[in-house]
């Protein structure tokens, strides 16, 4: 049972669901005399967030869930790339050919590389540029045991894994001249992230899940001539998934960083949707999602004051979502006629036979803007 009412209630509205899943309902009346027959049922699936990932500056974009070119068993001779650039992965070998694994990541597929010879070769795709970001979607189940060559697209050596004295550390050349550590991940590898790396001049950062890795204050941009997934340039392969690769010729604003973080999160159930809530307003109550948090709410929740109306209706409606009763008079926002007007909370009774025409009583918010 997920609620009852008492009698007269002909509307309800369920809170905290989540985007993308699928839920069935069905209602029945009681009284005294014992309960009704279930109706049919009704089955609804929520639309995923709308999210907007940034396409300008866009060098390069693989997806595992789109333009994946395999055979039979799975080998990967062809990835697609998804920006408009055409700077496709590919790999002519057979027998050095990654794997498309179906529903590895939140029931989506990811490209996986075996350790010991599988890569992908990529052609130049950030000639010319001075900046860049970027994010990949990525699992390193042997972390704590190997070093791994996870992918050539800097300026150097490109990304490793690797034991530095007792502890294992990720090194780094994305847009940068030469490779560096950037310590211990802030996250498990081993269950799949969001790594993000920002290059400009003089200015270089490393994200995980959202947190800070590293940063550094003096930077030399460099992009190599071409590049490889799988494998670093000393040949050291990849054992572990890629889902998802984006690629920017520019540093994104923190409200498109967050933007693309929030996409990806929410695509493979990474849980990280506390770690973002600067731009992001979950709950259509006009509030983002940080300011929810500072004042006690959840931002999550879609009705924030239980009576029945979703926080972005009552906004709209001019009602305010965090209280109940927005005009004090005693009655409830979805039982009053009047939601906005103290002085009536109830329709006047009909009269058998009254013929006047109704009268209209148009109501403006204090903060609404009239439109010509």
């Amino acid at each position: 049972v997920v609620a009852s009412f008492d009698a007269g209630t002909t509307t309800f509205t369920d809170t905290g669901l989540t985007a993308g899943a699928i839920y069935t309902y069905r209602a029945r009346s009681a009284n005294t005399a014992g309960s009704s027959a279930y109706s049919a049922t009704i089955t609804v699936t929520l639309p995923e967030p709308t999210i907007v990932v940034p396409s300008v500056g866009q060098r390069l974009w693989l997806r595992a869930d789109v333009g994946v070119q395999a055979d039979a068993d799975g080998a990967v001779s062809n990835w697609a790339d998804q920006s408009g650039a055409q700077k496709n992965a590919t790999q002519t070998d057979p027998a050095a050919r990654p794997r498309l694994v179906p529903a590895a990541a939140n029931g989506r597929p990811v490209v996986r590389f075996d350790g010991v010879d599988d890569s992908l070769n990529v052609p130049a795709f950030m000639t010319g540029a001075t900046q860049g970001d970027l994010f990949v979607v990525m699992k390193l189940p042997g972390f704590a045991t190997r070093d791994d060559g996870l992918w050539s697209l800097g300026g150097a050596d490109g990304t490793w894994s690797q034991l530095d004295g007792t502890n294992r550390v990720l090194t780094e050349d994305f847009g940068r001249s030469q490779r560096t550590s950037v310590g211990v991940p802030v996250a498990p590898l081993t269950d799949y992230v969001v790594y993000n790396v920002s290059a400009q001049t003089d200015d270089w950062r490393v994200r995980l899940n959202g947190a800070l890795q590293s940063a550094e204050t003096a930077n030399t941009v460099v992009f190599g001539t071409s590049g490889a997934l799988g494998r670093n340039a000393y040949s050291d392969y990849l054992q572990g998934d890629i889902a998802e690769i984006i690629v920017y010729d520019r540093v994104l604003s923190d409200r498109e960083r967050e933007d693309v973080s929030v996409y990806l999160d929410g695509k493979y159930g990474l849980n990280l949707r506390d770690r973002f809530g600067v731009y992001r307003d979950s709950n259509g109550d006009g509030l983002t999602d940080d300011v929810d948090r500072a004042l006690g709410f959840d931002p999550y929740n879609l009705d924030l004051d239980g009576d029945g109306i979703a926080n972005a209706v009552e906004r709209t409606n001019g009602t305010d979502p965090i209280r109940a009763d927005t005009d004090g008079d005693g009655v409830a926002d979805n039982l009053d006629p009047y939601p906005l007007d103290p002085t009536r909370a109830a329709l006047p009774p009909a009269v058998p036979g009254d013929v006047t025409p109704p009268t209209i009583t148009l109501t403006r918010p204090a903060n609404a803007t009239p439109l010509p």
